[in-house]
């Protein structure tokens, strides 16, 4: 095979969105590490850190950030004569896949980014050969599809796009339990199962996202802000905000202001 592009570690603005209606031509081997969202067919799946995705050469490729923090890593690659090894190794095209072992697939990746701008007379090779252990290492730790097949998975997919789409509307745990017939335990057990966080570390995520977002895009007070992002109490907001991005919202806005200065 032939490795066109390889990113590590590729950092994204919030509200990052990648569409490409026609696929990009090549194979495009996705490993996204922070929370995100993934349009296949009609559906829109919401996932956690550490999710991957091979899209053929001409899949639809529509995802992107769910906060203000996104990031990737992604090999963009074609077949010679070796398609085959995608039968060889059961690695399925279009389909999300949850990686339990990030670190060796990360280090895989490197590898082959190594082994690619290297100048060793056998970088072809052992390409080859990283990308067929990266196969086998993803098969491997599938978890794929099967994280979905819950029939509540929908139900409660749906109420977590509404949390971050309107974190300002977010109530607590019990409330978000009621609200879709389940026992706060049960609730519970399959938010973090699903999503790999508690309910309330999303509802914290999405809520500082957004005043991430509104202290970089806005004039708004600080005030404003904490209350349009759900807080009744300012304090509470200040020190949820510090915890989560290491400044106060005004230091935040600050830093922001001077890199687009």
């Amino acid at each position: 095979m032939k490795i066109r592009f390889v990113g590590i570690g590729i950092p994204q603005h919030g509200g990052f969105i990648s569409d490409r209606p026609n696929g990009s031509g090549d194979y495009d081997l996705l490993f996204v590490r922070s929370p995100a969202f993934f349009v296949l067919g009609d559906d829109r799946i919401l996932t956690p850190p550490d999710t991957l995705i091979l899209y053929g050469p001409s899949d639809r490729q529509y995802y992107g950030a769910v906060n203000d923090n996104y990031s990737d890593d992604f090999i963009h690659f074609v077949f010679e004569d070796d398609e085959y090894l995608l039968a060889k190794y059961n690695m399925p095209v279009g389909s999300l896949i949850g990686i339990k072992n990030a670190a060796d697939i990360s280090s895989l990746l490197r590898a082959v980014q190594d082994e690619r701008t290297g100048a060793s007379a056998r970088g072809a090779a052992a390409v080859d050969l990283f990308m067929q252990l990266l196969f086998l290492k993803i098969t491997e730790n599938i978890t794929q599809s099967a994280l979905y097949d819950d029939e509540s998975y929908p139900l409660l997919n749906k109420l977590r796009s509404e949390i971050y789409s309107c974190p300002g509307n977010a109530k607590n745990v019990t409330a978000l339990a009621h609200s879709v017939g389940m026992s706060n335990s049960l609730f519970y057990e399959k938010y973090k199962r699903f999503f790999n966080t508690s309910p309330t570390q999303d509802i914290i995520e999405a809520r500082i996202g957004l005043a991430r977002l509104l202290l970089k895009t806005t004039s708004l007070t600080i005030k404003q802000i904490a209350a349009d992002c759900g807080y009744t109490c300012l304090e509470h907001f200040l020190r949820q905000f510090k915890l989560k991005a290491g400044q106060t919202p005004a230091e935040y806005r600050k830093s922001e202001s001077k890199k687009r200065e």
